[in-house]
């Protein structure tokens, strides 16, 4: 029997145990209606594979519904690069077995050492944040 499971639902859990602040469902684009799954500190977006963030659990393991090879997917992921967002992508066994939660926190340890500015997690409806995205859509 296979139940579903919204693998990003529980990176969020992960993430608030260890206290990493992030924004969900976060907009990084002014006139396209994409979405991350996730925007944490220093500009990192995070993305959790499978169909529309779901996968099923079969016979123990994880396996995702759907696939991120349309080319749709590839503009949004190349549109954030554009915009200045590092993008991280991991599948539902890498949230589930932790390896998701380690590599975030080894990126955030390595940027903080290096003293990268942390950016303001801005709700989508922020007008500041709006403004900050048109002057880079600008400056493009």
């Amino acid at each position: 029997m296979s139940k579903r499971i919204d693998y990003a639902d529980l990176l969020a859990v992960q993430l608030n145990a260890t206290k990493i602040p992030h924004t969900r469902e976060f907009r990084f684009h002014i006139t396209r209606l994409w979405r991350a799954d996730f925007c944490l500190v220093n500009k990192v977006l995070v993305e959790v594979d499978g169909g529309n963030r779901m996968a099923i659990i079969h016979k123990g393991r994880a396996v995702a519904v759907g696939s991120h090879t349309k080319d749709s997917d590839y503009e949004k992921l190349n549109w954030a690069a554009l915009l200045g967002y590092r993008v991280l992508r991991f599948s539902p066994n890498q949230v589930k077995s932790g390896e998701a939660l380690q590599f975030i926190d080894r990126i955030l340890d390595d940027s903080q050492s290096k003293g990268a500015v942390q950016h303001e997690l801005l709700p989508e409806s922020s007008s500041h944040g709006e403004k900050n995205l048109r002057k880079m859509l600008a400056s493009c």
